[in-house]
């Protein structure tokens, strides 16, 4: 678990965009005695390792929920970093993959940190920039290595920002009365002490 948690500060480690997750976080979501979610859901988590040293890493989740809904026994993977080594992103998927089978698996899909109400995708362009509140961040490299053990995009997510947003709220909303107001919802300034 420590290598897992540990992996992407060495892939990150001189990023000035990266965000370093919370590690007791992380621990507790992989938890699978105090996350709710797999009560009924496997974890699995796989490390590669060159020599002592860890360069790539994913976790496999199965729900039995989902492949009732959908028909299919599908495996997510997720949580997934790794160094620019081709090598290591097969050798790691060809644990999956044994996993996977090993379980009956039809489909594997992700990235899901751990599931569709988490974390989700990857980046896949604005390389370069902090990222944006529960947005993923990676190497623009990762397209490459998962594409390399047969992956493709199946879905595309956007992300917007406005820069403007101040002005835009000032325009719509003017200083005093918000529109909720009317509604029968106040809107109050933060104040710390309460």
């Amino acid at each position: 678990m420590r290598d897992f948690l540990r992996l992407p500060f060495t892939i990150y480690g001189g990023d000035p965009n990266w965000v370093p997750p919370i590690l007791s976080e992380v621990r507790r979501t992989l938890d699978e005695g105090r996350n709710p979610y797999f009560r009924n859901v496997t974890l699995k988590l796989f490390v590669c390792y060159e020599g002592n040293t860890p360069v790539a890493r994913t976790a496999i989740v199965i729900n039995p929920h989902h492949e009732q809904k959908f028909r299919v026994k599908a495996a997510f993977f997720g949580f997934f970093e790794s160094a620019n080594d081709d090598e290591a992103v097969q050798l790691l998927f060809e644990e999956v993959e044994s996993y996977c089978k090993s379980k009956k698996v039809e489909l594997l899909e992700g990235p899901f940190n751990p599931n569709h109400y988490s974390e989700l995708g990857m980046q896949a362009s604005g390389y370069g920039t902090p990222p944006s509140f529960f947005q993923t961040y990676n190497p623009e490299y990762y397209h490459a290595l998962l594409k390399g053990v047969g992956f493709h995009v199946s879905a595309r997510m956007v992300t917007a920002k406005n820069e403007h947003i101040h002005d835009y709220v000032l325009q719509r909303y003017g200083t005093r009365t918000p529109v909720t107001e009317s509604q029968g919802i106040r809107i109050r300034s933060l104040v710390p002490k309460d």
